[in-house]
């Protein structure tokens, strides 16, 4: 789970969860400083954070979409509170 702190004094109260692609890497939305997603939240004020899923392995092939969103971004979640 990466933190993108954001760019004002007084930012929005209320973070942004950003749930990327399992296929993709996450930096995809930080790439040019010019076209960044991630730098246009920030300018507004935003408390982003973004899940890297990391790089799956064997250990991961009975993981379902459940998994994910229940145990992983669920856990994120209960961080970001």
């Amino acid at each position: 789970l990466y933190r993108y702190q954001p760019r004002m004094a007084e930012p929005h109260p209320v973070p942004l969860l950003i749930v990327y692609a399992l296929v993709n890497r996450p930096y995809m939305m930080d790439l040019q400083e010019d076209r960044s997603l991630i730098r246009g939240l920030l300018d507004a004020g935003l408390d982003v954070y973004l899940i890297d899923w990391g790089y799956p392995d064997a250990g991961d092939r009975h993981l379902s979409l459940a998994d994910y969103v229940l145990r992983y971004i669920g856990h994120c979640v209960d961080h970001l509170r």
